[in-house]
């Protein structure tokens, strides 16, 4: 097969993929906001790994892993690599994830990784944490799952 056929095949074969998104608790105001936006072609697979780590893809969790309050799908479906990549591109545009890096830049609001894991050790997250624990036993329940 030509290399060129070979290569426009592989970006162009359609299956099921998902962009999801995690909303997380700021770790400076406690509001729960955008954390990440994300793209995978293992629908269960890629949160766990940013919850858990273990694997060699994501061999330690992400620093905001224990901010996450819940996770949600934000378009599933048969596509191919090149539209998974650019629905994700639009999306993190639109949402303005606080711990996505790259195509975040831009974003005032953006925390870089080494700071979200200095902060989850400050006593400020920690007062977040507590704030969010008194909120409606339905945000707890949403955090559970």
């Amino acid at each position: 097969m030509n290399p060129f056929r070979a290569a426009i095949r592989f970006f162009t074969k359609k299956k099921y993929r998902i962009v999801y998104g995690a909303w997380t608790l700021h770790p400076d105001t406690g509001k729960i906001v955008c954390g990440y936006v994300g793209k995978d072609s293992n629908p269960p697979g890629r949160p766990l790994e940013h919850m858990q780590g273990g694997t060699s893809r994501q061999p330690a969790p992400s620093p905001w892993s224990d901010t996450v309050v819940f996770w949600a799908r934000l378009y599933g479906g048969r596509m191919s690599r090149f539209t998974l990549w650019w629905l994700e591109i639009v999306l993190i545009l639109t949402f303005w994830p606080v711990y996505n890096y790259r195509w975040n830049r831009h974003n005032p609001r953006r925390i870089p990784r080494y700071v979200a894991a200095r902060r989850e050790r400050s006593a400020a997250y920690r007062r977040a944490k507590a704030n969010f624990r008194r909120r409606p036993w339905r945000l707890r329940l949403l955090r559970s799952l």
